[in-house]
């Protein structure tokens, strides 16, 4: 029991280093861009206040590279505005089919605010509010940063995402199959939850303090606050309860329950 919470603080750890990693990314970025726009008017000018609908920054190849606008100004290319190009990336994945990319109602390419392309046109960093949704969709909108790897697929995140149902503020790690891997939530209702899973999506550790949502969709007792350990089929296998007046630990194998000293 020991080894897991220490695993879990190392998660939190390195989630937290990746968003202040992130955080000087997007801050030197924006330096980098309010020096060229200022440098731009020549010594002798006065201080000027700029309106514009986008700037489009290009590499030495003339390639776009760097989208800023409210929204985003359009790139011929970017990869995923673009259906053909997006099914020769992506239709792999799917054995061709992927006629549901042009119906998925959840997939929003726009956004406001700064978007970093790679030299083959794939989205690698957004800043935004809201942000673009991964290019398999979203439950809602996400106003904050995501990281995506070479394939334009999204591989961590952080950021608010609200909509009609939902309101959570979220940090999200991905594994290269476009499962989550370490996330930690904060939920509309209240509810808190740390999750570590495997790249097949089966979730093996999570610790929560549910006030209601995540038993709702979960096999696990309501308004729990503990720990869960799952084995490689995802099913629980350990329970440790803190909810009740002394913990409760209920390893499932054996139907065994018991109070912790």
């Amino acid at each position: 029991m020991k080894m897991t919470i220490e695993s879990l603080a190392l998660q939190v750890k390195a989630q937290q280093k990746i968003i202040r990693s992130a955080s000087v990314l997007i801050s030197v970025l924006f330096l980098l861009i309010g020096f060229f726009i200022l440098t731009s008017f020549g010594k002798n000018s006065e201080r000027r206040i700029i309106r514009a609908k986008g700037v489009v920054i290009v590499d030495d190849k003339g390639r776009d590279r760097i989208l800023i606008g409210a929204p985003f100004p359009s790139s011929t290319q970017r990869i995923r505005t673009d259906f053909e190009k997006s099914k020769q990336a992506w239709g792999k994945r799917f054995n061709g089919n992927f006629d549901w990319y042009k119906t998925n109602q959840s997939i929003t390419n726009d956004g406001a605010g700064m978007l970093i392309l790679d030299e083959n046109g794939h989205d690698r960093i957004t800043l935004g509010a809201p942000s673009p949704s991964s290019w398999i969709g979203r439950i809602a909108p996400l106003t904050g940063i995501t990281v995506n790897d070479e394939e334009g697929s999204e591989r961590g995140g952080f950021g608010l995402i609200k909509g009609k149902q939902f309101d959570r503020m979220v940090i999200g790690l991905d594994h290269s199959t476009g499962y989550e891997g370490a996330t930690m939530a904060v939920l509309e209702d209240g509810s808190t939850s740390l999750s570590l899973s495997e790249p097949d999506h089966s979730n093996r550790i999570q610790l929560l303090n549910d006030k209601g949502i995540i038993s709702q969709r979960e096999a696990i007792p309501q308004h729990m606050s503990g720990l869960l350990l799952r084995d490689n089929q995802g099913k629980i296998k350990t329970i440790l309860n803190a909810t009740p007046q002394i913990p409760v630990l209920v390893l499932k194998d054996t139907a065994e329950a018991k109070p912790q000293q």
